[in-house]
């Protein structure tokens, strides 16, 4: 008996051509669909759209790539790097979707993963050159300084020599202090581009800034003889003469940089910054400071920074009046600079410019109509032209701007306290000087003004005398203090004690008498019956500003009038 067995029947496969390009065809929809999606930034659809193409053809290596595309923007980076690598799986020649893994494998984290994707990319025919770029900034991510110099060698010799991978190679010869070989980089561009001024002046920074100041010298000179005008480089040898302390051929050769409107005003500016402060030890700048403020102004003739770093110098040479002319020429050429307007007015002040700093104020306050310290000036300058009204308007004006600002507000209202007693709201001046002290309690300008006015008034003379003992006991040699108090000891009737204090505060004004202090003397000494030698200091005191306008009367009458 034999057995035969029998053969199953092989299934039948169902997808028919027709079928098969059926799926094809919707494949390709989707995949059309998510590229217009990604389009328009509706990430969402356009991975809902690639996904069902991958469903129909997970072979489309296009879909995976713009997935990883997708996810990496949306910071997915484990999903974009499978994406990624199902993309190369499927084409491996493809440079997109090597540059794809390896910015998902980078920005996860994953540095050594993502060299080794370049490299991958690299080893294959027909790689970009330019990636050895990508390649040599992973290594440098990863500390591997050789591995980097390596892959910028092949893309300089892909590419030829250009600045970017020069300036790359010399940062990293530096940093493995291999001066010789990042020179040698640089003096091959210069070969290279032997046209290119800037080459040539970023060999000479590189050598100072490696403390090779000799070197750069005669670089720079050789280089000069051929570009004599030029600006930066006269600069930078001013720079090598000065690290060599050859001030004089610095200042020379900053002065031949200065001069050239082709050098930034803004280094110029910072030189003149740095070298100001050093004139109070070094005189013998004070010739160079000044041709390079002129170099400077004529350079920039329409730049409002070459008046005023013209005004900083003649402050520091104590050239006030100078100083605040070359601001006022900084704002004709440009008026919206407060800084410049500060010094103006405060020079203004200092120089007793009352009435130009009143009007000066009033336009500042125009363009800065919220700066407080404008209420200020403008205050300060009405007080001295005794125009009260106006100077309590501003300085209650600046007051209110200044609410947050203590310090400020008790300036305003020391100075308010000035200002209402001229007006003769004693009120109002007592309690401004109150609140003045009650921050700064110590203030010898308010002391001194509360105590002298309650004087001249007669009134809480207690108080001011309360006040005028701290002020001389803080400062016994002040002429003018020493006269507030004996003035206060002298409306308490307290004469004998008045007078050595009027006598200290002449002895103190060392020959620059001060009017108002001999007649306070001589009054003094008539109460105290000794009126030939009144008569003697008030008649001194009639050449001299600041006497009362009684006092021709008290000589001629030889009697005393208050």
């Amino acid at each position: 008996m034999s057995f035969s067995y029998a053969q199953k029947t092989p299934k039948k496969d169902k997808t028919t051509p027709k079928t098969a390009q059926l799926q094809t065809g919707a494949a390709d929809e989707y995949f059309m669909d998510g590229v217009r999606y990604a389009l328009t930034d509706d990430h969402k659809k356009a991975l809902s759209a690639f996904e069902q193409s991958l469903k129909i053809n997970p072979k489309n290596a296009a879909a995976h790539y713009k997935m990883a595309e997708i996810l990496l923007q949306q910071e997915r980076y484990e999903a974009a790097i499978g994406h990624a690598r199902e993309a190369l799986a499927l084409d491996k020649e493809n440079q997109w979707y090597y540059m794809v893994l390896a910015e998902a494998q980078l920005r996860s984290g994953n540095s050594a993963d993502a060299a080794a994707t370049v490299e991958g990319m690299m080893s294959r025919s027909g790689a970009a050159p330019h990636n050895y770029l990508k390649l040599a900034q992973i290594y440098l991510q990863l500390n591997q300084t050789d591995k980097a110099l390596t892959a910028l060698n092949k893309a300089e010799k892909e590419l030829g020599i250009d600045e970017g991978i020069v300036e790359l190679k010399q940062r990293l010869y530096l940093s493995q202090n291999k001066l010789a070989d990042a020179l040698a980089e640089g003096e091959k561009l210069v070969a290279h581009y032997p046209t290119e001024s800037s080459y040539a002046l970023r060999q000479a920074r590189l050598l100072l800034n490696v403390e090779r100041y000799a070197d750069a010298q005669k670089y720079l000179q050789t280089y000069l003889e051929k570009h004599p005008q030029d600006a930066e480089a006269n600069y930078l040898l001013a720079k090598a003469y000065e690290a060599q302390q050859q001030p004089r051929q610095a200042s020379e050769y900053l002065i031949k940089a200065f001069a050239s409107p082709e050098l930034d005003i803004q280094i110029k500016l910072q030189e003149m910054a740095r070298l100001i402060p050093q004139l109070a030890q070094r005189p013998e700048l004070e010739g160079s400071l000044e041709q390079m403020a002129a170099t400077i102004r004529e350079a920039h003739p329409a730049d409002a920074q070459a008046y005023a770093i013209s005004g900083d110098l003649a402050i520091a040479r104590n050239q006030k009046q100078q100083a605040r002319a070359s601001y006022l020429q900084a704002l004709q050429q440009e008026e919206n600079n407060f800084e410049v307007w500060q010094n103006v007015l405060t020079l203004g002040l200092e120089l007793g410019r009352y009435d130009s700093v009143a009007r000066e104020a009033d336009q500042a306050l125009m363009l800065f109509p919220n700066q407080a310290a404008l209420y200020y000036f403008s205050g300060a300058a009405n007080l001295s032209l005794d125009k009260f009204d106006e100077a309590a308007m501003a300085l209650e004006q600046g007051k209110r701007l200044a609410a947050a600002n203590k310090q400020l507000i008790s300036i305003f209202n020391s100075h308010l306290g000035d200002a209402y007693n001229g007006l003769k709201r004693y009120d109002l001046s007592d309690a401004a000087y109150e609140a003045a002290l009650a921050f700064d309690p110590n203030n010898a300008y308010i002391l001194n003004n509360y105590s002298y006015y309650l004087a001249l008034r007669g009134d809480k003379l207690p108080l001011a005398l309360e006040m005028s003992k701290k002020l001389v006991a803080q400062h016994p040699t002040n002429p003018n203090y020493l006269d507030t108090h004996a003035w206060v000891l002298y409306r308490l009737g307290k004469f004998d004690q008045a007078l050595p204090h009027l006598q200290n505060a002449l002895k103190e004004a060392a020959g620059n008498d001060d009017g108002t202090i001999l007649e306070h003397y001589g009054d003094v000494l008539f109460r105290l019956g000794r009126v030939d030698e009144a008569l003697q200091q008030w008649k001194k005191a009639l050449t001299k500003p600041g006497v009362s306008a009684q006092l021709e009367k008290k000589i001629k009458d030889r009697k005393l009038y208050e």
